[in-house]
């Protein structure tokens, strides 16, 4: 299985990054290598989206290897979204939180949380639609 990494649309308003147990840190960093790669390719800021319906529990390590990408920011990266049931979106919002104090002194960013990917891509469309006049 693994993370995939991709496009959710021909425009390229968003990078869809999408997990499904079992994975591990070398596919991880693969999804991270690729990821910062795609986002260079474009011109414009694009959301991330992070499914992790599928993931799993991470492996040993999680918090230091999450830490470690948290502080990577790419310029064409915009907002993230994490599509998740319910349960497993407030475990990550609190293990957000908590990183956050504890390594960076900060509040935690303000991600946002879906339940499905058409949730996602909706938002992504919704932004990038000229307001009405």
């Amino acid at each position: 299985m693994g993370i995939t990494v991709g496009w959710g649309d021909a425009a390229c308003r968003s990078l869809v990054v999408t997990f499904a147990r079992p994975w591990n840190w070398t596919d991880f960093q693969a999804a991270v290598d690729q990821m910062l790669v795609q986002a260079s390719s474009i011109n414009h800021r694009a959301d991330l989206i992070l499914d992790i319906r599928q993931a799993g529990f991470p492996p040993e390590g999680a918090m230091r290897r999450f830490r470690d990408v948290s502080e990577t920011e790419h310029p064409n990266i915009d907002r993230i979204i994490y599509v998740a049931p319910r349960p497993l979106a407030q475990f990550v919002k609190s293990i957000n939180a908590l990183m956050s104090a504890a390594f960076f002194g900060h509040r935690a960013p303000g991600f946002i949380f879906v339940t499905t990917p058409e949730e996602a891509q909706a938002l992504v469309l919704n932004k990038s639609q000229p307001a009405a006049s």
